[in-house]
């Protein structure tokens, strides 16, 4: 096996392993948060008035927490785009 080879290789696992992490990053992290979320606005419905100040800052922290998850898979799934665009013309 030459050189280029191995590295095609060795970029395909890595791009496989980029997606695994996606995917256990949704599924332990993105599923829980907005779960809590949609409880959380159940509850807040629920009283039939405003949210108070801590279900608002619950609630704040929960969106930023979301946020910051899809947008680091954002950011590992364009990372496997272009590895996996490299790897086609090796």
């Amino acid at each position: 096996m030459t050189r280029i080879h191995l590295r095609v290789r060795l970029l395909g696992c890595f791009v496989t392993l980029l997606g695994l992490f996606v995917v256990l990053m949704g599924t332990f992290g993105n599923v829980p948060t907005t779960k809590r979320m949609v409880a959380l606005g159940a509850q807040i419905q629920s009283s039939g008035g405003a949210p108070t100040a801590e279900q608002a800052a619950q609630m704040q922290r929960l969106q930023t927490r979301l946020v910051r998850l899809s947008n680091a898979a954002l950011i590992l799934l364009l990372l496997a785009s272009a590895c996996m665009a490299i790897a086609r013309y090796t």
